[in-house]
This record gives C-alpha cells, sequence and structure tokens, in this order.
C-alpha cells in the first residue's frame, strides 16, 4: 500500500470517528487526528499539473460537514502529517440564498490538460447544493455552471 492510499485511509477513519461517537460506539480506540465534528464522505487530490512546480506534492482534501457553511477544504505540503484549513467552499449559483448550501457528496479534483478555456492544473469541486431541510436538491448542470477554485481560492504557495 502505498503512502497516499494509507494517508486516505487514516484520514477517512479519522473523519468518521464523529460518527462512531455519534452512534454511541467508544471513539476513544480510533487512531488518527479529528479535523473537524461532523464529517463525511472524504475526497483527496494530490497536485500534479500546477503551473508553479513547488505546488506540486501538496494534498487537498473536503469533505461533507454539518451545517449550512459549505464544503470544507483542507490542505497539506507534508504528505498530510499536517492539515491546515483553507476555505469553506461556497454555493455561488444561490449566493444570496442563506436556505441553500453545496453541502453532500464532495469531490475534488485536478485538470491534467487544458480543456476549453480551463487551465491544465484548474481544481475542480463537484457537490450536491441542498436546502437547510435537505427536503430538495439542486445539482450545478450544465456546461458553463462549473465550479473551478481559482488561484485565490487555493493558499498553498503559488497553487
Amino acid at each position: 500500500m502505498n503512502r497516499f492510499t494509507r494517508l486516505f485511509a487514516a484520514c477517512t477513519l479519522a473523519l468518521l470517528t464523529t460518527a462512531a461517537a455519534a452512534s454511541g460506539t467508544d471513539a476513544d480506540n480510533v487512531v488518527g487526528t479529528r479535523l473537524a465534528e461532523g464529517t463525511g464522505y472524504v475526497s483527496m487530490v494530490r497536485l500534479a499539473h500546477q503551473a508553479a512546480p513547488q505546488a506540486n506534492g501538496s494534498l487537498l482534501m473536503v469533505f461533507e460537514q454539518d451545517g449550512m457553511k459549505g464544503i470544507a477544504l483542507y490542505g497539506s505540503r507534508d504528505d498530510g502529517d499536517h492539515w491546515n484549513f483553507l476555505s469553506n467552499v461556497t454555493d455561488q449559483p444561490h449566493a444570496n440564498d442563506k436556505l441553500w448550501q453545496l453541502r453532500w457528496q464532495p469531490n475534488i479534483s485536478e485538470m491534467p490538460r487544458a480543456s476549453g478555456d480551463l487551465k491544465a492544473g484548474t481544481l475542480l469541486l463537484a457537490a450536491n447544493a441542498t436546502g437547510s431541510d435537505a427536503a430538495a436538491v439542486r445539482p450545478l448542470r450544465g456546461g458553463r455552471r462549473r465550479a473551478a477554485l481559482g488561484r485565490d481560492d487555493c493558499r498553498l504557495p503559488a497553487c
């Protein structure tokens, strides 16, 4: 098992600690670092196609979190030994509607090559936008509505 796979498994286990605690099991036996309460559905990417070579090799991780703060984005520059909170990525098409937010099943990826107006290294985040009552889901649809994390959203050096 390579280091990235072990790291992903450890982070997933650490984030699932919350679920174990909520279900009444003994969370003291779980090994890892809890980054945030109420988390689930982890997705990670190791940057490999950034224009600034020093950003390549950095890890980005997103996950669901309780509440209406958006999708949590964390970064690591040391193979996951330490994680830094970067941002809550929020729902831009519904930015003025406080009852809707990006909440479920986030997936982060990096474009390995250019496509249309998106450059190689562009970070893409897909997630479901849901209401605070979770009664309906508003997925982003269409080729023009996409969440591309720009240079200002990524606080890793020279992303």
